[in-house]
């Protein structure tokens, strides 16, 4: 169906009853959708009162259940008080009469935190309870109220339990100790598991420092989602603060991934939270299969009207399709003749037409022929055809068209000639004899068809398959191509060659600065040096961006051959070039393979040319290095590392270690800098330094600065407020530009405040782009987060980073810690950065303290914060001890 049948069909559709079908289906969607509007809202409704009586309930039991605890903690700590050296806790729970099942154990514990009576094995008595959260809370901790700690798996029972108790003070004031009872959390939640919520629906208790207390979800218990801290930016805090009931939907991915509507309350006086949630698929159940009959019949109505619709359109287009068949003839019929015109003149264009008679003589050429010939006709007629030969086909080629053609067979070809002036021309030509009554030949009639611009586009096609074309030197194509014809010579004449590859040092840093259009004047220039420093038999190709390769054989020391070329190409290179205005120098590293040793096939060849460069580069730079076997091993195993690197990614197996940070004047904790490890499963334990440079290079550095940023944070939310954390960033990490909404995406899954977040960097991230980065650092320190400079005083330009960037802590390097006691030169750099440490309102940190006479050096300089084996090993997260680091920091605060 073409454009005007389609044109003719639409217009078929503007009828009357066209418009009445429309109006009808606009009305019937109209009533569809405010049908499920309505369901919804209904729905809504029904549920909102529903979540809400049954949160009343749960509220009312919860707050039974603790207070029922509650009361008898009261009586048990008003008895204990009476008479603590008399006291019998199993005689007190006789007398009692305590029977609620619930509350299964007592415990008393005296002020020094040592149980003196409990209903279960005597033979704790006197255990140290001083370290658990809720009795250091309670010893500290002012008021009289109830304290409801966090679920855990009881070590006695294995049954997952709730510990409540309080202070027990004497009349005079004095913390006389703490009075326990325990819940089990099951039978708590035993009621909570009959409520029909539907599938996905969930009753809870929450408490007021984001720990889940008991959770049921499809009436089964949840217990492994109460070591999990729901943040308050989730939102639950700042809703339970304006209202102390109410109801919402919540945001998916916070516990799971549900949308739910949430009733909660709080439970008085406690600091709990009590929530009933259904379901966004349960709350929407009735609407949702209300909408699928909806749908059916409205289906039903718009598949009849589009039908009546269809079959009045069609009756329409039958009607005009007589006419649009004419006109779509007429039309045909005009191109036809157009067409006919265009190709007849094409013809007279493009065809040209000479006859010669049996001596070779022209006898008749026509205008086309003149016009590409470049001769007149007076000049062609009487010539002989001699004049349109040359000699760019072989002698043998011209032999076989003279033989065809005298024979009186047609002959069909591509001639290649020159016009009068010189230019180069190529003709499709046909030559038919024209036979006498002898039957030899007695003219020849030749019809020619120019095909010059295609044989020009076909030779630049293969110039540029075989040619890079900014140098115009060969390509990586046809260097294989050269290199196999090489190495098939080599191994039929016994003859030894050389692939030697160069790479140039320096080369980005001119693109950088000046622009990529001197670059590539760069490189032109350095291909026409390196073609007239080689000799005729040497090859020549650039092996892609700064990379140029070259072929050296014929040599009868090849080894000395290939060391005095690159001698020279290095020299080559080394001078200046002039690109505009500005002259600048590079360098070049080469590596060589030396044939037929090196390798079976091209791609060994170059690959191992490839090692050697590699190793002149890393040992260095502007020198060359021949290819041995050592290289291949040595590039064996580091690939080998790559891959282990790569499955350690996506597998896990790295750790995190921490080391303390003290304050160097009371030398207690107040950071810990987290240290990544490697848990090869063959070298063991891998420090930094042997995988980091590696992970840098191969660019997964990106996907491991993430896990340590991830890691660091979830562990440091679980130690005190006051301690900061200090992570490592690589100067890579900034190159993506991502930087800043990983690190914040991070600080939001984790619930790490950004103030107890600190980004150790070195000097070598202002060393690409400094604007970049520094405008990234200053968006970290926007919301909150501290940047150190780490590793100061190794660096070159370290002074004028201070400047141009207000940090907010430099590390001395522990190079300068460790000579501090008997170097006079470390000594007085630690001096100096003080000082301009104190001018520019700087903290600062020295790492690598191990004595107590640097510290004591170091505290009299005037150091902020101090970092070392004295204070500490860099350790797991679980061998931390913050208590422990606090005392032994009073150890040397008195020392």
């Amino acid at each position: 169906m073409n454009a005007d049948r389609v044109r003719a069909y639409l217009r078929s559709f503007a009828q009357p009853v066209t418009a009445l079908g429309l109006g009808m289906l606009v009305f019937i969607y109209s009533i569809l959708t405010y049908l499920l509007f309505n369901d919804r809202i209904q729905d809504s409704i029904h549920a909102t009162r529903r979540v809400e009586s049954l949160v009343k309930i749960i509220d009312r039991s919860v707050a039974h259940v603790f207070r029922s605890a509650d009361s008898l903690l009261l009586v048990l700590r008003n008895a204990y008080l009476q008479n603590p050296s008399n006291f019998n806790i199993a005689t007190f729970v006789r007398d009692a009469e305590i029977k609620n099942n619930m509350i299964f154990r007592f415990t008393i514990a005296d002020a020094d935190g040592r149980v003196v009576d409990t209903t279960y094995d005597q033979g704790r008595v006197g255990t140290p309870l001083r370290d658990r959260e809720f009795f250091n809370f309670l010893s500290h901790a002012g008021g009289d109220d109830l304290l409801i700690g966090r679920p855990y798996v009881s070590n006695w029972t294995g049954n997952w339990i709730i510990i409540v108790s309080r202070r027990m003070i004497a009349a005079d004031g004095t913390f006389m100790g703490v009075a326990r009872a325990i819940i089990d959390v099951a039978l708590l939640t035993q009621q909570f598991r009959d409520v029909e919520l539907g599938p996905d629906g969930t009753v809870g208790l929450l408490g007021m420092d984001g720990y889940l207390r008991t959770r049921v979800v499809d009436g089964r218990f949840h217990p492994y989602e109460f070591e999990r801290q729901i943040p308050a930016h989730a939102g639950w805090l700042a809703r339970v603060e304006s209202a102390p009931s109410g109801t919402y939907w919540n945001t998916p991915g916070v516990i799971d991934d549900v949308s739910r509507l949430v009733a909660y309350r709080t439970v008085e006086p406690y600091s709990l939270i009590a929530g009933v949630a259904i379901a966004e698929a349960e709350v929407f159940r009735r609407a949702t299969e209300q909408a699928q009959i909806y749908s059916g019949i409205s289906l039903l109505l718009t598949c009849g009207i589009l039908l009546a619709m269809w079959f009045a359109a069609g009756r329409q287009w039958r009607l005009d399709n007589s006419t649009a068949k004419m006109q779509e003839a007429q039309q045909q019929l005009s191109r036809a003749h157009h067409e006919l015109i265009e190709k007849q003149y094409a013809i007279d264009q493009a065809v040209s037409v000479t006859i010669t008679d049996h001596a070779g003589m022209i006898t008749y050429a026509n205008e086309n022929f003149c016009r590409i010939s470049g001769y007149g006709r007076a000049e062609l007629l009487g010539s002989h055809h001699r004049i349109h030969i040359s000699n760019m086909h072989s002698s043998e080629f011209y032999k076989d068209l003279y033989h065809t053609i005298t024979s009186g067979k047609v002959w069909r070809g591509e001639l290649g000639s020159k016009t009068k002036d010189g230019t180069v021309y190529w003709v499709d030509t046909t030559i038919v004899p024209q036979l006498g009554t002898d039957g030899n030949p007695v003219s020849y009639l030749s019809i020619r068809i120019d095909i010059t611009s295609r044989k020009l586009s076909e030779t630049r096609i293969s110039y540029l398959a075989s040619h890079d074309s900014l140098t115009g030197l060969s390509n990586r194509a046809t260097l294989n191509a050269k290199l196999e014809e090489v190495m098939v010579r080599s191994q039929r004449h016994r003859e030894s060659f050389a692939v030697i590859l160069l790479d140039l040092d320096g080369f980005k840093h001119v693109n950088d600065t000046l622009g990529h259009v001197a670059g590539d004047e760069l490189l032109k220039q350095l291909a026409g040096r390196l073609q007239s420093s080689l000799r005729d038999t040497d090859f020549l190709a650039r092996f892609g961006g700064d990379e140029f390769a070259i072929i050296q054989n014929r040599q009868e020391n090849q080894s000395e051959a290939a060391a005095g070329l690159a001698v020279r190409l290095l020299d080559v290179v080394s001078e200046p070039f002039s690109l505009g205005h500005q002259v600048v120098t590079v360098g070049t590293s080469i590596g060589i393979a030396l044939g037929p040793d090196d390798g079976i096939n091209p791609g060994e060849f170059l690959q191992r040319a490839d090692l050697a460069l590699y190793r002149a580069k890393s040992e260095g730079r502007n020198n060359f290095r021949f290819f041995d076997e050592t290289m291949s091993r040595t590039a064996a195993a580091r690939l080998k590392l790559v891959n282990d690197l790569r499955a350690t990614i996506s597998r896990g197996g790295f750790e995190l270690h921490y080391q303390p940070i003290v304050d160097a004047r009371t030398c207690r904790p107040c950071g810990v800098e987290a240290l990544l490890r490697w848990r090869h499963p063959v070298e063991g334990l891998l420090l930094p330094e042997s995988f980091i440079p590696l992970a840098e290079e191969t660019g997964l550095i990106d996907a491991i600065g993430a896990w340590v940023l991830q890691a660091a944070c979830m562990q440091a939310t679980a130690w005190p407020e006051h301690i900061k954390l200090a992570v490592n960033l690589s100067a890579l990490q900034f190159r993506t530009g991502k930087l800043f909404d990983v690190i914040m995406r991070v600080l939001a899954d984790s619930g790490l405040p950004a103030g107890r977040l600190e980004l150790e960097i070195t000097e070598s991230v202002f060393m690409q782009d400094q604007e970049k980065y520094a405008m990234i650092l200053k968006q970290l320190k926007d919301v909150g987060i501290s940047v150190v400079l780490d590793d100061f005083g190794t660096g070159y330009s370290s002074l004028n980073y201070l400047t141009k960037f207000p940090f907010d802590k430099i590390k001395i390097d522990k190079s300068f810690t460790g000579g501090l006691t008997h170097r006079a030169d470390c000594a007085a750099v630690v001096a100096s950065v003080l000082t301009l440490a104190r001018g520019l309102d700087i903290e600062v940190t020295a790492e690598g303290v191990e004595t107590q006479e640097q510290l004591d050096l170091l505290r009299i300089a005037g150091v902020d914060q101090v970092q070392g084996y004295l204070f500490a090993l860099p350790c797991p997260a679980s061998e931390l001890d913050f208590f422990a680091l606090e005392r032994n920091g009073r150890t040397f605060e008195a020392a």
